[in-house]
């Protein structure tokens, strides 16, 4: 669950709710194993009430998520033998040996291990030599996790309805992976079984870069999207270069290093060319999974329907294929972040780099062949949001080359930013979505405030290359031809955001998530730009067009 809903107390509804999910699992795995668990009901209950209070304290002991974008803060090197002595009570030694599965270890062996909550293991150090201290509530911790992870294999299913709040974990860094929940969700799909969309997501999560080389290597037209794909990110760098120049928040000198830092992202872009190659030999990317994944074929042979064994190797492999290997290598900017076959595009500020996979220009969402009005809106905005987040108060904390380093951005425009960055979640916050779901009314602005700068400044920016774009007026649409190409943009970006929510779902979005309600995303987005209220003709002080002192400067003059 979002940490909020451990810490204050008027969600203990929810830490209820937690707890006999809890219980129900404990008891839906007990039926597996004997026939009467009626016996065990007690024990459970008492299991189950221990996990949540310890999750409780480790959600107070937590940062809260608004700190974590503080990296110079987290960023706290330590050698093997400092964190023996200032945390004694930790098994660092035995924990890393057995995480990075090495007979022995020493300093040396390990290098630099960056603490980025130091208070959060003072006090994890302070706890397990506390006299009240019940051990047996972490060893439930663990095993509670354990469950979670292999709910899957139940057969008796857990409610669906409420399979966040049972799977989510606390914030644990930007680095943490986060492998989604797969369940049931509304999928348009023409000739595809919702278990098979089920397998597929499966193996672009446990196999990201097989599945993506396979994905890949299926698309005819690969080399022709991957040219759209350079094309719009160069276009959106562009219009963010020329933003960057007119009057906005930023100083002269500040906007110096901007450019700098715009001109040096790192763009890696459709698939990783040196790992798959020329998709006629397999070799590169065969050698890159042989050590993890090969035992998964071992296992299919020997019983292929033995599940449970295969997706734990999957799981394994994914994590020492994707996260331990790194820590014995060079930082690399130009390594592909995730799979090809993901719609994901994601900026990263400690390597300033962008990742665009294939799948994000799927057919569905661009053709070549398509209006720029479509395309520039639909996958354009999409870039230029992500490009955003390279100036915003996380951004500035790297420079070109990604390294952590002092802010480049000035006195005199940081304080300016600041004062944009209030506007913004005062506004998100106090007029936003209002939700009638328990006792939240609307977003939390300081939650979202990296992200909803981003979406405003990302429609600028695309709007600003879309202006540039048509050189002369596209045709209207057929069957849409009531609407210019002008309104169409802005339509574009507002349907790309459609989805349906559950109440409860909304409710998880407004207390954990880091966007924008879909709702707010797009009208309070709007609001803020008088481009839009222009091309449809707004009558100044409507909704969709309030005064000037109503806006909030992003990415323009006070």
């Amino acid at each position: 669950m979002a940490r909020d809903l451990y810490v204050l107390p008027h969600f203990v509804g929810f830490q209820n709710m937690r707890t006999d999910k809890i219980h129900n699992t404990m008891l839906a795995f007990s039926m597996e194993l004997v026939d009467d668990p009626s016996e065990f009901e007690a024990l459970m209950h008492e299991a189950a009430d221990e996990v949540v209070h310890l999750e409780i304290q480790i959600a107070k002991a937590s940062w809260p998520k608004r700190e974590m974008s503080k990296h110079t803060e987290q960023y706290n090197p330590h050698t093997l033998e400092s964190l023996e002595r200032i945390y004694p009570n930790i098994g660092w030694r035995s924990y890393f040996k057995k995480l990075l599965d090495l007979k022995n270890l020493d300093g040396g062996t390990l290098g630099k291990v960056i603490v980025t909550q130091p208070s959060y293991f003072a006090w994890l150090n302070s706890m397990l030599t506390a006299q009240q201290f019940e051990k047996r509530a972490l060893v439930n911790h663990i095993i509670t996790e354990l469950l979670f992870d292999n709910a899957d294999f139940l057969s008796v299913p857990l409610n669906d309805d409420h399979q966040r709040i049972v799977s989510a974990k606390l914030h644990k860094g930007r680095n943490h992976r986060k492998l989604r929940v797969l369940k049931r969700r509304m999928v348009r799909s023409l000739d595809l079984k919702q278990s098979s969309i089920h397998c597929m997501e499966m193996v672009v999560n446990y196999l990201p870069f097989g599945a993506g080389y396979v994905y890949v290597k299926s698309v005819q037209d690969r080399e022709k999207r991957n040219e759209g794909i350079k094309n719009h990110t160069r276009l959106m760098i562009n219009s963010f270069q020329d933003i960057i120049k007119l009057p906005n928040w930023m100083s002269s000198e500040t906007k110096k290093f901007a450019l700098k830092k715009a001109e040096g992202i790192r763009r890696n872009l459709g698939w990783p060319l040196q790992l798959f190659g020329d998709f006629k030999n397999s070799s590169s990317i065969d050698s890159y999974h042989k050590k993890d994944y090969y035992a998964v074929i071992d296992a299919y042979n020997t019983n292929n329907e033995d599940f449970y064994t295969m997706m734990k190797i999957l799981k394994t492999a994914l994590k020492n294929r994707e996260d331990l290997r790194k820590l014995k290598e060079k930082p690399n900017r130009k390594r592909f972040e995730y799979s090809p076959a993901k719609v994901q595009i994601k900026y990263k500020p400690e390597k300033n780099s962008i990742t665009i996979p294939l799948a994000s220009f799927d057919s569905i969402l661009y053709n070549n062949d398509y209006p720029k009005t479509y395309s520039i809106a639909s996958r354009g905005i999409a870039i230029a949001q992500e490009l955003a987040k390279a100036f915003d108060e996380e951004g500035i904390q790297f420079d070109a080359a990604g390294s952590l380093s002092q802010k480049w951005m000035d006195l005199a425009s940081d304080l300016r930013y600041m004062r944009m960055k209030e506007c913004v979640i005062l506004q998100y916050s106090a007029r936003c979505c209002p939700e009638n779901y328990n006792s939240v009314r609307c977003s939390k602005g300081e939650n979202t405030e990296r992200q909803n700068i981003a979406d405003i400044g990302g429609l600028l920016a695309a709007h600003k290359a879309f202006n540039r774009q048509i050189k002369k007026r596209e045709l209207r649409l057929p069957g849409l031809e009531r609407f210019t190409p002008e309104q169409i943009f802005w339509i574009t970006y507002g349907s790309s955001l459609c989805t349906l929510q559950t109440d409860l779902n909304l409710f998880l979005e407004l207390q954990e998530g880091r966007h924008s309600p879909r709702k707010c995303r797009v009208n309070q987005a709007l609001q803020n730009l008088q481009a839009f209220a222009h091309d449809f003709g707004c009558i100044p002080g409507a909704p969709m067009a309030p005064t000037a002192d109503e806006l909030c400067p992003v990415w323009r003059k006070e």
